[in-house]
């Protein structure tokens, strides 16, 4: 299925949601065949993928303590070019957790848009942009012992959804647990 198709298939949770959806149709519609809206050489925005990870009981969430953004979160980045999506939010998570025993949930969890500040990456400047953000849900053993990415991350933890709640408290990431518990 092409991604196109996935999100116009996706339901929205909320009108907020179905903005950032409407939103992100008419930026892949624009650019259509455009691969580099995938990169993040795209300056007026690009889809990036992230992931909800929970453990198998779905009752804690995987957070990560972002170096540069200095907020809990959920796993994710850019997609370097590709078009899938869901396979770059789950290498994402590989990378930035070292998990390996993960089950990727392939449909959509959720959308967002959100800015990203300028910022220093690799010795050079990044303008401030949007990340279009599809985001997916990832099952992962609670038991491994996961082994962050220092260069991106400082720290990471499971949390209850409330103390998740609590450490990301904007509605984005509260949203994605709001799904999770329904």
């Amino acid at each position: 299925m092409l991604f196109m198709d996935e999100i116009h298939g996706y339901k929205p949770f909320d009108d907020t949601e179905a903005g950032y959806k409407t939103r992100v149709l008419a930026l892949l519609e624009k650019h259509k065949g455009d691969v580099n809206v995938f990169d993040r050489s795209h300056l007026e925005g690009h889809i990036t993928g992230s992931a909800l990870v929970v453990n198998q009981t779905r009752d804690k969430v995987y957070m990560i303590l972002h170096k540069k953004l200095g907020f809990w979160m959920q796993p994710g980045g850019h997609c370097d070019g590709d078009e899938d999506v869901a396979q770059g939010a789950l290498r994402e998570v590989l990378e930035e957790t070292g998990f390996t025993d993960v089950e990727l949930i392939p449909s959509i969890l959720d959308i967002d848009i959100h800015p990203v500040p300028e910022m220093q990456k690799h010795g050079k400047t990044e303008p401030a942009h949007d990340h279009f953000d599809v985001r997916y849900l990832v099952i992962a053993n609670e038991s491994e012992v996961p082994s962050i990415q220092e260069e991106e991350i400082l720290q990471g933890k499971w949390f209850t959804f409330e103390e998740a709640a609590t450490m990301n408290p904007w509605r984005n990431f509260t949203r994605m647990l709001d799904k999770v518990m329904a």
